[in-house]
């Protein structure tokens, strides 16, 4: 290879890891993994939601419990049962909460498309949802064959698992883009 190809694949390489950009605000960041969320894949509606541009769903950019000032979450998380967190989709659409009257809890499927495997502590793009805790957060999922449990994804490291729906866990809610 000449100096010049390398050269010309060194930059590309430069620029497309800019245009991938995500941002990994916890304790740890594996860089030899591509982003799966890049800020890029996101469309800020500068009300404290974003469209997944991939998936076309609207998230809350915060926690349930924090509020959007400016360009972060500020308060604190609040935690709720499984019943509770249904409860509270229900509020934030009497609220019409960001002008819309459609929140709901997310599938189990849906809330692992914002997880970023690339971070972890929390296991999420920073610039998009900052002050993510890395708590376990409800889904709208039952669990199978167990009335008693429902599904939660974790934001420490991603994953998936079921929980007690009376155990008190984080929520963020989603609607269908318009």
């Amino acid at each position: 290879m000449t100096t010049r190809t390398l050269t010309a694949a060194f930059i590309g390489t430069l620029v497309l890891s800019a245009i991938a950009k995500s941002a990994c605000n916890g304790d740890y960041e594996v860089s030899a993994l591509p982003f799966e969320t890049p800020t890029s894949d996101f469309i800020d509606h500068r009300n404290g939601t974003v469209t997944h541009k991939t998936t076309g769903l609207m998230w809350k950019r915060c926690s349930e419990g924090q509020v959007w000032r400016g360009n972060t979450c500020t308060g604190t998380a609040q935690a709720f049962s499984w019943e509770g967190a249904q409860l509270r989709a229900q509020e934030a659409n009497a609220a019409r909460d960001a002008d819309h009257d459609d929140w709901r809890v997310p599938y189990p499927y849906e809330l692992r498309t914002i997880v970023e495997t690339r971070c972890w502590n929390p296991s999420v793009n920073g610039d998009i949802f900052p002050q993510t805790p890395p708590n376990w957060f409800w889904t709208a999922a039952a669990y199978t064959g167990h009335d008693l449990y429902a599904w939660e994804v974790g934001f420490l490291f991603g994953d998936l698992s079921p929980s007690f729906r009376t155990s008190e866990l984080r929520v963020r809610l989603v609607r269908n883009a318009d």
